[in-house]
């Protein structure tokens, strides 16, 4: 499973135990940064990078935290097809 998490500086906060395949997708991600010392992925914030991670993540269980806000959960999970326009009108 893949954590992900709004960190305090904005960032977005990717976890997910070692498996080649997700490190592959993640180091495809514009501005991706890895720390050792918490073994996660950082990627810049913003609405464009959610709707990335959701096209990158598909098909993949994925787990949003309590930090992450209502519309950004929403524009990743439009963007990874588990979500309807419909939908996420109701999270606005």
């Amino acid at each position: 499973m893949i954590w992900l998490e709004t960190g305090d500086d904005g960032e977005i906060e990717i976890r997910f135990p070692y498996d080649p395949d997700p490190v592959e997708l993640v180091r495809g991600l514009p501005g991706k940064r890895y720390h050792k010392d918490g073994t996660y992925w950082t990627v810049p914030g913003g609405e464009e990078n959610w709707r990335k991670l959701g096209e990158t993540l598909t098909g993949r269980v994925v787990r949003c935290g309590t930090s992450v806000s209502l519309k950004h959960q929403s524009l990743f999970y439009l963007a990874a097809g588990k979500m309807t326009e419909t939908n996420m009108d109701l999270c606005q």
